[in-house]
């Protein structure tokens, strides 16, 4: 473990950034200025942004044999697939066995539990932030980095402060501004001192104003006092 730590940066930005496995042209995840602790990588599975549903699987896990063959189309977003497929987030990722910041793009073929149920329209994205951070001020639940308010895009690191108790376990949870309920995207039972908490993929949720939320909780599953911290945040580009 002392020797994967000594990873470069250089190193994991060349491994998130990973082209499309796609007839279109390549397009890359991008990171923010936000530089990945570099003794952080072997506690991950490796980012893969983007590939196929075999390059990206996980090599401890199945895909869901009972569930159906779906083809990407442009517009859909994992969350978006998640809501109309009946399933949730977490779940939807897990059946395709996709690493936590894995995008999909039109044209490749993923499962589904259900086929999507047709939208007549997709939400529109609401592009201004007008609410400030809720918690924060405990030190036991931080998020440091993105500020308040900053605009991300691509792959970005979530740096801040979970500090569990024994058998404790923290959720990062995303609501799009369109919506009213928030989506866990990913959870963990291991503490962080003002370091990586999770590596997020803004295309995942698609773009516009969102709300990020880290949310500890201890052994029964209650909420721990002052283990709240929500921000606000633009997903993509100008």
């Amino acid at each position: 473990e002392i020797a994967r730590a000594n990873l470069t940066l250089t190193a994991i930005r060349e491994t998130v950034v990973a082209t499309r496995s796609s007839p279109k042209p390549a397009s890359a995840a991008t990171l923010t200025s936000t530089p990945l602790p570099q003794y952080f990588i072997y506690l991950i599975p490796t980012p893969t942004a983007y590939g196929s549903v075999e390059a990206s699987a996980r090599i401890d896990c199945q895909i869901a044999p009972d569930w159906l063959s779906y083809e990407v189309k442009d517009g859909d977003t994992l969350l978006s697939l998640a809501q109309s497929s009946g399933s949730s987030l977490i779940a939807l990722r897990e059946g395709n066995c996709f690493e936590p910041i894995r995008g999909i793009f039109a044209g490749e073929r993923m499962r589904v539990p259900r086929h999507p149920a047709p939208i007549a329209a997709l939400p529109r994205p609401v592009l201004q932030i007008e609410a400030d951070a809720v918690g924060c001020d405990r030190s036991i639940a931080q998020i440091k980095s993105p500020a308040p308010s900053a605009r991300v895009e691509g792959v970005f690191a979530l740096i801040g402060s979970a500090i569990l108790p024994e058998g404790g376990s923290y959720q990062i949870a995303a609501k799009p501004g369109w919506s009213e309920e928030f989506y866990p995207y990913l959870e963990s039972e291991r503490s962080v001192s003002s370091d990586v908490l999770a590596l997020i993929n803004t295309e995942i949720f698609g773009v516009g104003a969102h709300r990020l939320r880290l949310a500890l909780r201890d052994s029964d599953g209650e909420l721990i006092k002052g283990g709240y911290c929500e921000i606000p945040l633009m997903f993509g580009s100008q």
